[in-house]
């Protein structure tokens, strides 16, 4: 994440399908971020990965029924979750 608290520009944009009619340009709905690339990990982490090693109390994303999305994390986990997945390339 290069920026945050950006004005979401496609809320005014009347045939973007993110078009918000209630959102005004002196008071926006929604906001973004800016992102950038940065590389790619040299192996793969597939959800039953995840469910091999993780209890759902301990990874909230091996829960059954919840979406694969932006979830917390344990800081311990994520460690190791990034040591799996091997050097950035």
């Amino acid at each position: 994440v290069t920026e945050t608290g950006l004005v979401d520009p496609t809320q005014f944009d009347d045939s973007s399908k993110y078009h918000d009619p209630a959102s005004k340009q002196d008071s926006p709905r929604w906001d973004c971020v800016k992102l950038a690339y940065c590389g790619q990990f040299s192996e793969m982490l597939t959800l039953d990965d995840l469910r091999e090693s993780y209890q759902a109390d301990q990874l909230t994303v091996v829960r059954r029924g919840n979406r694969l999305s932006i979830l917390p994390v344990d800081t311990e986990i994520a460690m190791d979750l990034l040591k799996r997945l091997g050097p950035l390339q």
